[in-house]
């Protein structure tokens, strides 16, 4: 299992657009991807299961995977959700 914390950067949060991001993101991986927020722990690949986190401006977030490729996919998700989304 590989294991990262990111700090949300977003000045608007993770909305519906980053989420969607994400979860395209971490679909293109084949380990189980999975993003907590205290004690609510979801499946990154479901774009409705990140919604539920509420993941605001400043937010520490754990990105964690098993498989295959965890490494690349908790590296690569952290580093999105660790960017500002500009555009969004």
């Amino acid at each position: 299992m590989q294991r990262a914390m990111v700090t949300v950067r977003n000045s608007k949060g993770l909305h519906m657009r980053p989420l969607e991001l994400i979860a395209r993101k971490a679909q293109s991986f084949r380990s189980q991807v999975f993003v907590t927020r205290g004690s609510n722990r979801v499946d990154a690949k479901s774009l409705l299961h990140l919604l539920t986190l509420g993941a605001e401006p400043g937010m520490e977030l754990e990105i964690d995977a098993t498989g295959e490729d965890a490494t690349q996919a908790v590296e690569q998700l952290t580093e999105l959700i660790g960017s500002e989304f500009e555009g969004f």
